[in-house]
């Protein structure tokens, strides 16, 4: 049986679902957003070297936030499955508590403070 993290207050759960929804939300509409950008009416003309070069860039910086945003999407259903599931503010790793304070600044966290810097270290002695 998963082990339920009991250094969570019923009011931390609370404020932390509350915020990754309220994150959640805010993705989405980015998302729309770009969605609408895209199917947009604007042709560069194809003449002046400055519209198709900020419409070049521009469509790289979307896609690039649009991957991102599917990514951090992705960790937030996967945290509110989490909590969910009574196993948020676990780090998936050991099973140790992840702190509150962790918590509040990545709400998606999946590992320890600890546990997040030896994985950091681990990539970069890989370099």
């Amino acid at each position: 049986m998963a082990k339920r993290n009991q250094t969570l207050t019923d009011a931390q759960r609370v404020e932390l679902r509350t915020v990754l929804r309220i994150k959640r939300e805010e993705i989405r509409a980015r998302q729309l957003e770009l969605a609408e950008r895209n199917d947009s009416d604007f042709e560069p003309d194809p003449m002046d070297t400055a519209d198709a070069a900020t419409a070049a860039t521009a469509g790289h910086e979307d896609e690039a936030l649009s991957a991102h945003d599917r990514w951090l999407l992705g960790e937030i259903e996967s945290a509110l499955g989490r909590l969910d599931g009574g196993r948020y503010g676990l780090s998936e790793g050991s099973g140790e508590p992840i702190s509150y304070e962790r918590l509040r600044s990545i709400p998606w966290a999946r590992r320890t403070a600890e546990e997040e810097e030896e994985a950091a270290r681990s990539v970069q002695s890989l370099r």
